[in-house]
Order: structure tokens, then C-alpha cells, then sequence
């Protein structure tokens, strides 16, 4: 009886996704407790006894079938438990961000909105805010999609405003950084 040997005992510990694609292959590698190991054998001593209809195979198939079944449930149950948790996390989030919504029909509309459709309102204002792509010159220079002047990383890197026109360059202050045009740091004196 090889099948409960101590040969076919894994050598480390399997996750349950790999002990269910051993038992689908027909492999019984995971650990049969002791009860399941007694069943068995009760079940083998009797396939063999005079007048069974049941064959040692089908015994066998009968355990296979039995921890599958098992493990399939455990699957489900940490499937269950992951999304009960992103369940919690996003009902977190969504009153997180109602806390911080000044309009309250806004606010009252986002907590009865799905899940589904508050997670892609976060995409969208997540899109609206991310940093915009720069487009570039013939001579390959980075320059600001929206204003077209030429970006300086330095600058960028500090915060300092880009100036594109002589109205922007007016509304500075005194003694104020900022990038021209051409991408070079000036200050305003």
C-alpha cells in the first residue's frame, strides 16, 4: 500500500491551488490524515472481501475525489475572505473620500453609488490628475503640452513656473524664479 506510505508524503508544505492541480492529475501527494488514512483502509479491506461491488480504484478515486473536495473549500473560503477584505478597504476609501466632498447631494450620490462605479469615478479623477506627457521639439528639447514652452527638468524638478507669455511674466512677483520660453531659470527682479 504505497498510496499511504510515508514516500508519498510531500516533502514541504503545498499551497492548496497546488495540492488541488496534484489531486486533479489523480496524485494523492497531499497529507491524508489519520482518519482519512483509516477510512481507506476500511474501505480497501472491504473492496476486497467477498461480494463488494466496490473495486480498490474506485476506493481510491473516492479519497481523491473526497480531498478534492476539501481543498476546493478551502479555496473559496480564502477566495471569500479576499474579497470580504477589498469589500472593507473600498467602504473605507468611499467614506474617506465622502468626508472630504463639500457638496453634500455629491457626497449622498457617492455613497450610494456600486462599487464598480465608485472605483472607476477614483480612475477617472486619478487620470485627471496625473502629470501630463511632454511633447517635444524638432530639436528633441521637452516642452509643456499646454503653454509649448520649453521644459527645463531642473526646474520642474524645483517647482518653478514656466512663463509663456508676457501677461504670466507680469503676474510674478518681485524677485520670483521662474522658467522662460527658451527652458532657462530666471528671476524676476
Amino acid at each position: 500500500m504505497a498510496l499511504f506510505g510515508n514516500k508519498m508524503q510531500p516533502t514541504g508544505e503545498m499551497t492548496d491551488a497546488e495540492q488541488l492541480a496534484q489531486l486533479m492529475q489523480g496524485n494523492l501527494k497531499g497529507q491524508l490524515s489519520s482518519a482519512d488514512k483509516l477510512s481507506a483502509l476500511g474501505a480497501l479491506l472491504k473492496s476486497v472481501s467477498r461480494g463488494s461491488t466496490t473495486s480498490p480504484a474506485q476506493v481510491i478515486q473516492n479519497v481523491q475525489a473526497q480531498k478534492m473536495a476539501e481543498v476546493q473549500g478551502r479555496l473559496q473560503l480564502q477566495q471569500l475572505r479576499q474579497q470580504s477584505q477589498r469589500k472593507a478597504e473600498l467602504d473605507a476609501l468611499k467614506q474617506q473620500y465622502v468626508a472630504n466632498v463639500k457638496d453634500p447631494q455629491m457626497a449622498r450620490a457617492i455613497q450610494l453609488m456600486s462599487d464598480d462605479d465608485f472605483s472607476k469615478l477614483i480612475i477617472e479623477q486619478n487620470k485627471a490628475q496625473a502629470p501630463t506627457r511632454l511633447s517635444f521639439d524638432p530639436l528633441g528639447r521637452p516642452r509643456d503640452p499646454f503653454t509649448g514652452a520649453i521644459v527645463n527638468p531642473t526646474a520642474r524638478l524645483q517647482g518653478l513656473p514656466t512663463v509663456a507669455s508676457d501677461e504670466e511674466y507680469n503676474a510674478l512677483p518681485s524677485g520670483t524664479a521662474f522658467v522662460d520660453p527658451e527652458g532657462n531659470i530666471r528671476s524676476k527682479p
